[in-house]
């Protein structure tokens, strides 16, 4: 009794580890923000340059959803981490991912 009670324990949890291991598969394997952090408090150098970033994320043909956080870093723009905006970004001071706008 004792020895079927443990082979059963042992199928479960092998079980167990099987469905641990598929649903890690299932997980992106690279964590990236989903979207950038534009301050404008005194971190930000070039607030022209902020500006007009989330400008040319608003305009056509791109239509980006930015937000504007009032009460946050001064008025920070959150703004979508796209490739073309990070490019266009190039030359904004202090932009910050969002994982790291602590």
């Amino acid at each position: 009794m004792r020895c079927t009670l443990t082979a059963a324990l042992l199928h479960r949890h092998a079980l167990l580890a099987v469905a641990l291991c598929v649903a890690a598969a299932a997980l992106p394997l690279s964590c990236s923000a989903q979207v950038l952090l534009v301050p404008m408090d005194d971190a930000q150098s070039d607030h022209l340059r902020a500006y007009g970033l989330t400008y040319w994320c608003l305009q056509e043909p791109r239509l980006y959803e930015c937000e504007w956080l009032l009460n946050y870093r001064c008025g920070a723009f959150v703004l979508p981490d796209r490739p073309d905006v990070r490019a266009r970004a190039g030359h904004v001071p202090q932009l910050v991912l969002g994982g790291d706008a602590g």
